[in-house]
């Protein structure tokens, strides 16, 4: 992949709000709402699905990423661009970022703060939860 400027590919995103399930900058984005947004910037197809109406949201994600779909490839370490998976609710990983050049931070839409933010992936809070890191197909 050629040099990419990381502010032209998520730059304008920081900050918009979390919404779940959403998928517009403008309305709000949940963490796989971003990953879309980044990966269509980076010309790469994420596959969609659709949120449960309750907490089985979860599990899906952890399903979709997780469950030997086709669409990823599991990775030995990190690399610019990539999904970083997050075991925020035991046995699933439930949060996803998109790891950014220099492998030390990412790019995730946060619950917590309610926006989108980038993080350290050093962070005692981060290190303990990171689980894998896929690349789309």
């Amino acid at each position: 992949m050629t040099a990419i400027d990381p502010a032209a590919v998520y730059g304008d995103l920081l900050g918009a709000p979390f919404r779940m399930g959403g998928r517009d900058p403008r309305t709000g984005l949940d963490c796989w709402g971003l990953r879309r947004e980044i990966a269509r910037r980076l010309g790469v197809a994420s596959p969609e699905f659709a949120y449960p109406a309750d907490d089985l949201a979860l599990s899906a994600l952890h399903a979709l990423v997780c469950g030997g779909k086709p669409s990823f490839i599991v990775l030995d370490a990190p690399e610019p661009w990539c999904i970083v998976t997050f075991e925020i609710r035991p046995g699933y990983e439930t949060h996803i970022g998109t790891v950014l050049p220099g492998l030390r931070r990412f790019v995730h839409c946060s619950r917590v703060l309610g926006r989108v933010v980038v993080s350290d992936l050093a962070d005692a809070r981060w290190r303990r939860k990171t689980r894998r890191y896929y690349r789309e197909r």
